[in-house]
């Protein structure tokens, strides 16, 4: 008699309908088999290669194994004699190198597409030790005998180390003790199937421990989880207890908690919930009212839901389980095509009536999506008009992002309006170049910069605007500064936390009373005005995005900034300008302020009052506009017109009331129990 088994395999007439299709390629020595066709119900199919080792060699994608065109869509894969990998390349042609392999076989070195390079060092059994990232920054980490970590070391910043301590371990590896990089420690007791019976969590401001303990069916399902305030008390045994119900083969199917609320579950013969019953519906006696209904396909997918109201939702699917139709509970239906890799190429919603909104997708050879056509360019049949195009770095990382534009539009008609955004050499974003404003040149750039662990340290906006951060060992915000353009004014908010990680108190000190700052830009149309010819320059050193400069030359032009005072006093004046060939060594500023004028003469030649703030002196000023600072040209070499800032003197004035102080305390549950603010 024939082999069944063998004639179902060989005859595709007895395969089941909406099967995925694999098929291998026997190798020369007629004793092993490569998979080299893998077909999915819907017909998409991925296509494998191989050495003659059996390494994979390339994976080429439903896309790819569509088109006529050989390697398209494909990523490869290199060895060395051993069968260690040694490079990557995806679709793109984008590579990414192993070397340096060990006795375990694992690399040493990984380089990334743009030759950032990891190191790596392990240890006997080949559990990583060290690793060095692309900035140089190490992380260490120790194991004991039988392999279990113990030491972890992560570098901060300079000279700082976050260290996590060894955690305590039983003699079935269970953690017993584990303590944070801050010293809190939470222990755990285990019964002899190794389930945790109670666990005990770092104190917060309750001076009783805070333990929570658990009991277990035969089978290991959680029964009931008795919370810190039922274990501190020992009089009743059922206080703040949660209890966990299961049928005969382990499902749950009802949860009470301490306040004697229930949730129910019902299943399916194939274990799908089908009902959730919350405790509003368990209180009345018709079980069908506040229900929600879930029904599903035999692959155990949700097609309809039906709330409480009886109104459903629904989801249609393919032959390979994506979705492409959702309807909402007003039967108004989404419908959405994919490409052969199972990537969305057009999602249509409805509008009003029969008329619907398609937006279209676009994607490269490894999926990025470089093109959203949204539902006015599929309307108009355009490709680039009214689409927001993305182009991507080596390491497929969003580098170039494109405004959608209107050809027909008098303004808001150039292709080329893009945000950028260029990344460190261990993949954090480093800049965002956003478009110039209106009537400008040069982009509006934000910086960022990092600790060494990758935690946010500071950003300084287009307009010199900087926040810095800082974070403890736990990695919680302790301090967030943010600093005036200028640097003159500042607010700091700081935060601090119990043991366990709850928020402690929190303060922000505001902007003290009066410590008014004004700063103009040469930037600031508004505040500045020019007389004679003055050359945009754009250098390191400059105050915002730009500066301009006067040649050398006999005559009265000059560069005003008119300043808006916002309450009279005593303010410091400054000036700042960036290095400029052949500056002015007496470079004559004006300022008009309460009472008269004063000329300052300033050396913008000097290297030392370059790109910093140079003191005029201080001037007493009047609440409102009648103020202003003139730079002239100079006979003697170039003046460069920058900014110029006015720093009021508290010196005298009521005390501070800006601070806010708020404290925090919780109850047993870890749930907060008040909250003191004073101001």
């Amino acid at each position: 008699m024939p082999d069944q088994t063998a004639t179902c395999v060989l005859d595709s007439t007895k395969w089941p309908a909406n099967a995925a299709k694999y098929e291998y390629q026997t190798r020369a020595d007629g004793f092993s088999a490569d998979l080299f066709r893998k077909t999915s119900p819907e017909g998409r199919a991925w296509q494998f290669g191989y050495d003659s080792f059996g390494n994979v060699k390339t994976v080429t994608d439903p896309k790819g194994v569509a088109t006529p065109t050989a390697g398209d869509y494909t990523t490869s894969y290199d060895y060395d004699a051993y069968g260690e990998l040694t490079k990557a390349t995806d679709a793109n042609g984008h590579a990414t190198t192993y070397s340096g392999f060990g006795p375990t076989g694992y690399p040493t070195t990984i380089t990334d597409a743009k030759s950032n390079a990891t190191t790596y060092e392990y240890d006997a059994r080949g559990q990583v030790t060290k690793v060095t990232d692309a900035n140089d920054k190490v992380t260490t980490q120790t194991y004991d005998t039988y392999g279990r970590p113990l030491v972890n070391t992560v570098p901060k910043d300079t000279g700082v180390v976050i260290t996590t301590p060894a955690p305590v371990y039983d003699e079935n590896d269970n953690v017993t003790k584990s303590t944070a990089p801050s010293g809190a420690a939470s222990t755990a007791v285990y019964d002899n199937a190794d389930e945790i019976t109670s666990a005990t969590g770092p104190a917060n401001n309750q001076t009783a421990p805070r333990t929570s303990t658990y009991t277990y069916d035969k089978v290991g399902n959680v029964k009931t989880t008795t919370e810190p305030k039922g274990t501190a008390t020992t009089t009743d045994a059922t206080d703040y207890v949660t209890t966990n119900t299961y049928d005969e083969i382990y499902q749950l199917t009802s949860v009470v908690n301490a306040n004697s609320d229930k949730v129910s579950y019902e299943y399916d013969n194939v274990g799908n919930v089908t009902k959730v019953i919350d405790p509003k519906k368990n209180a009345t006696t018709d079980t069908t009212d506040y229900t929600t209904k879930t029904d599903y396909d035999l692959d155990h997918r949700v097609t309809v839901v039906t709330d409480a109201a009886g109104k459903t939702t629904k989801k249609g699917y393919d032959k390979d389980g994506l979705v492409t139709s959702a309807t909402d509970a007003e039967n108004n239906t989404t419908l959405i095509t994919y490409d052969e890799c199972g990537k969305q190429t057009e999602v249509k919603v409805p509008h009003e009536g029969t008329t619907t909104r398609s937006t279209k997708y676009e994607y490269d050879q490894v999926g990025n999506t470089t093109k959203v056509l949204t539902p006015r360019a599929t309307a108009a049949g355009s490709t680039d008009a009214f689409t927001v195009r993305t182009s991507y770095d080596e390491l497929n990382r969003p580098a170039k992002q494109y405004q959608p534009y209107d050809p027909a539009d008098s303004r808001y008609n150039d292709p080329n309006v893009y945000t950028e955004t260029t990344y460190d050499k261990v993949g954090q974003v480093a800049k965002t170049s956003l478009p110039p404003s209106d009537g400008e040149t040069v982009r509006n750039d934000t910086t960022y910069s990092y600790f060494d662990n990758g935690w946010a340290r500071s950003s300084a906006d287009p307009w010199d605007i900087t926040t810095t951060y800082d974070y403890n060992e736990l990695g919680q915000q302790i301090k967030r500064t943010l600093t005036s353009a200028g640097g003159s004014s500042d607010r700091t908010m700081s935060w601090s936390y119990y043991a366990d990680g709850s928020l402690k108190s929190r303060a922000d000190d505001g902007v003290p009373v009066g410590k008014s700052v004004v700063l103009a830009d040469n930037s600031d149309t508004q505040n500045t005005s020019k007389t004679g010819t003055w050359t945009k320059g754009d250098i390191t050193g400059q105050q915002g995005y730009n500066h301009e400069t006067h040649a050398a030359g006999t005559g009265t032009d000059a560069y005003t900034w008119t300043l808006n005072i916002p309450k009279d006093g005593t303010y410091a004046a400054y000036v700042k300008f960036p290095k400029v060939t052949g500056a002015a060594t007496t470079a004559k500023y004006t300022v008009t302020y309460d009472g008269g004028t004063a000329d300052k003469t300033v050396d913008q030649n000097a290297t030392a009052n370059q790109g910093t703030w140079v003191s005029l002196g201080s001037f007493a000023f009047k609440q409102g506009n009648a103020a202003k600072l003139q730079l002239f040209q100079n006979s003697g070499g170039v003046v460069v017109a920058d900014a110029v800032k006015l720093v009021r003197d508290t010196t005298g004035d009521p005390a501070d009331t800006e601070k806010d102080n708020f404290t925090y305390s919780y109850d047993p549950f870890g749930r907060e129990e008040s909250s003191d603010g004073t101001t």
